[in-house]
């Protein structure tokens, strides 16, 4: 949990996201997260769960350059 927001409050966190391996069982419930960044000093903790992921959702993850061998 430090790591984690070490890391969110370092800016090197482009999404926050849940597995969600039992949806029908748990769904995925991001806004304590949301609520303990924000408590953190993580101002734009509501951006990495929505407004990021839909990005990536609409535009994809562009590919790595591959490296020569």
């Amino acid at each position: 949990r430090a790591a984690g927001l070490e890391l969110a409050r370092s800016g090197r966190i482009n999404v926050l996201a849940s597995d969600a391996h039992q949806p029908r069982d748990r769904g995925p419930v991001l806004g304590p997260a949301v609520e303990i960044l924000r408590e953190h000093g993580v101002d734009d903790a509501e951006r990495l769960a929505s407004t990021e992921p839909r990005a990536l959702l609409e535009r994809g993850i562009a590919s790595a350059p591959r490296l020569a061998a």
